[in-house]
């Protein structure tokens, strides 16, 4: 391409208002109210369509200690840098994203596109060491590709036209998932629902946190203790957690203060939208995991670690979060907490032989909504990229 037409790029600070999220005290009055809370998650997989769900609400109150915003795009800043949705009503959300409002609203939509597209060159600008993050100074100094408001308004009726369709049939499917969930959920509890006992968790588990995991010791593979993190959850193969993205030695576990975990426990989120999820997987192998899970650990004369697994999706998880602007586990509350349970081991392994038979059809149908999510997922991104970088052609 000549330079007679090559698209000009333009710095965001120069054709948008960027803000930073912020996040009320945790104090009840500030939450649960009707105004959307958005947070990083609450991004994930939406590649530049409008936020339809969230976790946290704010009440008004709890508005004027964050930060609101209107027809704009929202990306996610830390954990991790990348995600992209369009708030077309008035929502609020926190530090970890940032709000870029464009200064013609014909431009919204090319601008979510734009940064979708973008994704790895505004993660390669993260900067820090605690964690990742995509400064304010470096978001308005990113470029784009900023060609004329016709051409922009075409790329956006292309992309809006072609992604919305494939925007409805991962609502579909995401709509089929919930329905798929709520069935396996459904079998579970009408079995658990037939037990006649209930124990005290801790009568039968010793629960274990987990430990901070700085970055410098992230992102190694091999060694013999694998580092599960909270997106280790949603890997699980058949309910057990296998290979991992980290792993440590021995002699790193102790220098950073993990905790073994050993093979059959039941891990848990702790802290932040996942705990919402409400998922459990069991460990394959000895393990470590990081200060945002922990583990119930069976004692292996008491409760199976498969049954374990199955009687905590009778556990109302909802009702242990504690209020405040992340959502945290309950401490005492699920130490106090009661499961079905049955004193024979014995027994336990044919009602988890059971469970396993009976949501077998419905795990395999939610593996194939989920690939099948993942693969439209990936199209739309990669059609995107393709017409912002000018690789496809739109008349």
């Amino acid at each position: 391409m000549n330079k007679s037409t090559a698209t000009a790029l333009v710095p965001l600070k120069y054709v948008a208002e960027i803000t930073s999220g912020s996040t009320p005290k945790s104090d009840s009055t500030n939450w649960g109210g009707d105004i959307p809370f958005i947070t990083p998650p609450d991004l994930n997989g939406l590649n530049g369509s409008t936020i339809s769900r969230w976790e946290r609400t704010l009440t008004e109150l709890g508005t004027y200690r964050s930060t609101r915003a209107k027809a704009a795009v929202l990306l996610s800043c830390r954990a991790p840098i990348g995600h992209v949705g369009i708030a077309m009503e008035e929502v609020t959300f926190n530090q970890g994203c940032k709000a870029i409002t464009p200064k013609c609203s014909d431009d919204l939509a090319y601008l979510a596109h734009c940064l979708v597209s973008y994704r790895a060159a505004l993660q390669a600008q993260g900067r820090g060491t605690t964690f990742i993050e995509l400064s304010t100074t470096e978001l308005s100094n990113f470029a784009i590709p900023w060609p004329s408001p016709s051409v922009r308004r075409s790329i956006s009726d292309y992309l809006n036209r072609e992604t919305g369709e494939l925007g409805l049939m991962i609502a579909k499917l995401d709509d089929l998932m919930d329905v798929l969930t709520a069935r396996r959920h459904a079998k579970i509890a009408s079995v658990l629902a037939s037990m006649s006992v209930r124990i005290r968790l801790t009568l039968v588990v010793d629960i274990i946190s987990g430990s901070g995991f700085p970055d410098r010791f992230q992102g190694v593979s091999g060694q013999e203790l694998p580092f599960y993190k909270v997106s280790s959850l949603s890997l699980a193969d058949k309910g057990y957690l296998r290979e991992a993205d980290n792993s440590v030695s021995r002699n790193v576990a102790a220098e950073v203060g993990a905790r073994i975990i050993p093979p059959g426990s039941v891990i848990m989120a702790k802290i932040g939208a996942a705990l919402l999820l409400a998922r459990y997987a069991v460990t394959s192998r000895p393990a470590c995991i990081d200060n945002n899970l922990q583990a119930l650990v069976p004692r292996s004369k008491l409760i199976d670690s498969r049954f374990l697994a199955y009687a905590m999706e009778e556990v109302s998880i909802s009702s242990l979060v504690k209020p405040g602007p992340v959502p945290s586990l309950d401490v005492m509350g699920i130490r106090m907490t009661d499961i079905a349970y049955d004193n024979s081991l014995e027994e336990q392994h044919r009602i988890v032989d059971h469970l396993d038979e009976v949501t077998r059809k419905i795990d395999a149908m939610i593996a194939k909504v989920s690939e099948l999510k993942s693969l439209l997922i990936e199209r739309r991104a990669a059609l995107i990229t393709d017409v912002v970088t000018g690789r496809k052609k739109v008349a």
